[in-house]
């Protein structure tokens, strides 16, 4: 029986992926895993596979339609669908599907054993995707596979260490020299504009940075943040907020991702601006 695991490249995607494939070895079946997000898993080649877990993949917001289809070619392959982002109302589900978009992390919606070892990945899961608070896990997990996050090696790395098949020197040494990529975002963050309350950065032409810790940092200066960048050679505009009440995919009209940040196509920061500056 050949089994796939689909599910995001960052923290939380990386440790779904090992909760599943601690569980699926267990029972002595090898398990594959593929990283890739919402709007690029119908690329995904997963036609030799007898069974597939998707995990921590939200709706499309960009192509609804793109995520049903990808549903109903799956068929009776799909196995589990985990996940804890908004969007789902308009996306026809079945008892496969584990959605929870109240939860911190998808890996604390799948988890359906809490030893002591697999608490601590929860809790680094739940504070590096919520950003509230840290656990040296998480941020292990979390610098390692910034250095470059194009380098899955790292990622299935980090699933072997979780999983105890190796000591996680790799991790290590890439947590060090993240530190030339800590020093760049604040170099960013320093030429980022206050405008009307919300605060802007722009990253066109940047590369070697922490997207993450842009938003982290930008909210010294405002709740609202928002980052003008590129993504897959697009431009994009993401918008982030630490205020628990707002929902930006609510404000933005989106049908789906996470409430606390969102990505539009193009440069949207003057529209972003004065809907932000609505809800001050």
């Amino acid at each position: 029986m050949k089994n796939l695991i689909i599910t995001h490249g960052d923290v939380d995607g990386v440790i779904c992926a090992a909760i599943i494939k601690a569980r699926v070895e267990r029972i002595g079946e090898d398990i594959d895993v593929v990283f890739t997000q919402p709007f690029l898993i119908n690329r995904i080649d997963y036609s030799s596979y007898d069974k597939v877990f998707v995990l921590d993949i939200a709706a499309n917001n960009k192509n609804l339609q793109m995520t049903k289809d990808f549903i109903n070619h799956l068929g009776q392959k799909l196995v589990m669908w985990g996940d804890h982002h908004k969007g789902w109302g308009n996306v026809p589900t079945d008892e496969r599907f584990i959605i929870d978009d109240k939860a911190k992390s998808c890996a604390s919606v799948i988890a359906r054993e809490m030893s002591p070892e697999i608490q601590s990945w929860i809790e680094a899961a739940n504070a590096v995707d919520s950003r509230q608070g840290t656990t040296e896990l998480g941020t292990l997990l979390d610098q390692s596979s910034k250095v470059d996050l194009s380098d899955n090696s790292v990622r299935y790395y980090a699933i072997d260490f979780l999983l105890n098949k190796n000591n996680g020197s790799l991790l290590y040494q890439k947590q060090r020299e993240y530190i030339t990529i800590e020093n760049k975002t604040k170099v960013l963050v320093c030429k980022g504009q206050l405008i009307e309350g919300v605060f802007v950065i722009d990253t066109r032409g940047e590369t070697g940075f922490d997207r993450t810790q842009l938003f982290m940092l930008g909210y010294k200066q405002s709740p609202f943040v928002v980052v003008l960048g590129e993504l897959n050679e697009n431009i994009e505009t993401t918008i982030a907020t630490n205020l628990l009440n707002i929902n930006l995919v609510d404000v933005f009209g989106l049908s789906s991702g996470a409430p606390f940040r969102v990505g539009l196509d193009g440069d949207m920061v003057q529209m972003a601006i004065k809907k932000l500056t609505c809800l001050r």
